[in-house]
């Protein structure tokens, strides 16, 4: 990716709870360029997110820190309710629209694409949402030789910790249906990007890897087929 910094899971809970910052020499990279790429997982509380990005711009000179977010950032938490949120869903919304142009520097691509016109290149995408709706044939086998549960999110006696964490509302009940909320959304500025941006560069940012029908559209798609594995 051609003069862009880029950097993800930064869970800075673990970096300040050391007395660090971002910008400790051993830590996130130092500034090569002029856009950073936040790519998911700042941290799982608001507060804790805005401080990282005070420490970014206070200790760098990008001209644009281009942010998508993912499950930690969207993990339901009592501080939420500072904020009179009280779902991830509302987290989700929240985080997009409070924290895009913050500083005139954070630009949240899941609000918006960007453009950089000096290289041709548009970041688009947004964060992806757990989209399990595979074939049944491969659904059954992993249901029955690896004990995987979809519904209940585990695998053998593991739970992953946003069954525990993630908290959908009556508009959003379930991780099947925040990803296609998430999926349609991204259909339609795909269609746009195409429509207006056809000779551009574009660099999908995503924490969580797209649907088939979406992966179908990449020229890096290939079929899966069982003789191949």
């Amino acid at each position: 990716m051609k003069n862009i910094d880029i950097t993800s899971d930064i869970h800075s809970y673990f970096i300040y709870k050391n007395f660090k910052t971002i910008f400790w020499s051993n830590w996130v990279l130092f500034q090569t360029w002029n856009y950073l790429i936040i790519a998911w997982d700042i941290d799982e509380e608001i507060t804790t997110i805005q401080k990282s990005f005070d420490d970014i711009i206070n200790n760098a000179n990008y001209k644009k820190i281009i942010v998508t977010f993912g499950n930690h950032d969207l993990r339901f938490n009592v501080s939420d309710e500072d904020f009179n949120i009280n779902d991830s869903i509302s987290k989700y919304e929240f985080l997009i629209n409070h924290f895009h142009g913050y500083k005139d520097k954070i630009h949240i691509i899941d609000k918006e694409d960007f453009v950089i016109e000096e290289n041709k290149q548009i970041i688009t995408w947004n964060m992806g949402w757990y989209n399990y709706t595979i074939r049944s044939v491969d659904k059954f086998y992993l249901e029955k030789y690896y004990h995987v549960n979809f519904d209940k999110m585990s695998f053998w006696s593991t739970i992953f910790n946003d069954r525990r964490y993630i908290k959908f509302n009556e508009k959003i009940k379930w991780n099947i249906d925040f990803a296609k909320y998430l999926e349609d959304k991204l259909v339609e500025r795909l269609r746009n990007i195409k429509k207006y941006y056809n000779n551009y560069e574009i660099i999908a940012i995503s924490h969580i890897k797209p649907s088939n029908e979406l992966e179908k559209e990449s020229p890096y798609y290939f079929d899966y087929s069982p003789e191949k594995w």
